[in-house]
């Protein structure tokens, strides 16, 4: 009895899965001419989302903004719900100030926003210290939020009560200026015990239902990651989402230099 076997398609997946290695290969050794190369073979051989994502990663190390764009974009185009390729192309388009493109790709395609806000923030690397929540250019520092929306004239996100932040080194620090707008428009209007993290330093502020500027000096530790665990009560919201607080603005300037020791 003869089987029928998809042996072209199984064949170029081999072949695909070979040349990406090898690619990956040549990279490591610094040799970019040849991984562009076997990434081209690659492609030749199956394009896929991720092929297209690896050449054009190679592009935009080398400074090849148009090549990197195109091939995010033929990433994205083959895989509209896939956010590697939605989140990449939005990360390059927000470096290049293009700021209404990079919305739009960022908000990909059928996509929850709460799930690009994650894959972003575990997938994309971070380059501002200053970032408005909630404006459409917030995806890589900020997870544990929900979608943005318009609250007391202002664009913000709700945490779930278990916020990360984090932020681009500028220089390297012991100790930071943190600066944060937030709000805790609970049901009964009661104060909201925020805590606010960097590694194992913490430090506890209140926040009532209007917003509120605070500043805090925060050691930076090893274990931080330049990262800030938001942590607080939540309430039930007539949706079902845990609601804790509202962040509408972040912002980190280096308060001490690290010293010589």
């Amino acid at each position: 009895m003869l089987i029928w076997y998809p042996w072209q398609w199984a064949l170029g997946g081999s072949a695909r899965s070979v040349q990406r290695t090898l690619g990956d290969w040549a990279l490591a050794r610094g040799a970019e001419a040849t991984a562009e190369q076997h990434y081209l073979n690659a492609l030749e051989a199956s394009p896929t989302p991720d092929g297209w994502l690896a050449l054009g990663n190679l592009y935009r190390e080398q400074g090849k903004q148009e090549q990197a764009e195109f091939a995010y974009r033929a990433a994205w185009d083959r895989s509209p719900r896939y956010m590697g390729a939605s989140g990449t192309l939005g990360d390059l388009l927000r470096e290049q100030g293009r700021a209404d493109e990079a919305r739009i790709a960022f908000s990909g395609r059928y996509t929850p926003d709460e799930r690009m806000v994650n894959w972003t923030y575990d997938n994309l690397a971070v380059r501002q210290t200053a970032v408005d929540i909630g404006a459409g250019l917030d995806f890589g520092y900020i997870s544990g939020v929900y979608a943005a929306e318009e609250q007391q004239q202002a664009t913000a996100r709700w945490t779930d009560g278990s916020a990360r932040l984090r932020f681009a080194q500028t220089a390297e620090a012991e100790t930071i200026l943190l600066t944060l707008r937030l709000a805790a428009p609970h049901p009964d209007a009661a104060p909201i015990p925020l805590m606010i993290c960097s590694g194992d330093s913490c430090t506890s502020v209140a926040l009532g239902p209007t917003w509120r500027t605070i500043r805090l000096l925060l050691p930076i530790e090893p274990a931080s990651r330049h990262e800030f665990q938001l942590t607080s009560p939540t309430f039930t919201a007539a949706d079902g989402r845990q609601l804790g607080v509202l962040i509408d603005w972040m912002q980190v300037k280096v308060a001490i230099l690290k010293r010589d020791r």
